[in-house]
């Protein structure tokens, strides 16, 4: 991927509940999307738009759809992180 400033970089989230039992959102969580490369960092806040599901089913899955903007390159890496939760990583050079 070239340099980009200011581009929208889309992509698909996978949440999957591995548990016996169903998650129960009483409000949608928060989550964090990272761009880092090697000249700068930009950390961007959300709440995850998960509407009437409010949770996800004993080891179901639900996909969301993200954007978030901004200045990345070939050498740059995003981080996913629902909060309290693991954190995905991906090289935005293995993006097609």
């Amino acid at each position: 991927m070239a340099a980009s400033d200011d581009e929208t970089i889309e992509f698909t989230t996978v949440i999957t509940n591995d548990s016996d039992a169903p998650v129960v959102w009483d409000v949608c969580p928060d989550y964090s999307i990272t761009l880092s490369s090697r000249a700068s960092e930009a950390k961007h806040e959300y709440q995850l738009n998960c509407g009437k599901n409010g949770g996800i089913a004993a080891g179901g899955s639900d996909r969301f759809d993200m954007k978030v903007v901004g200045d990345w390159d070939s050498s740059s890496r995003l981080l996913w992180q629902l909060d309290d939760g693991p954190t995905a990583s991906v090289q935005l050079a293995d993006v097609q």
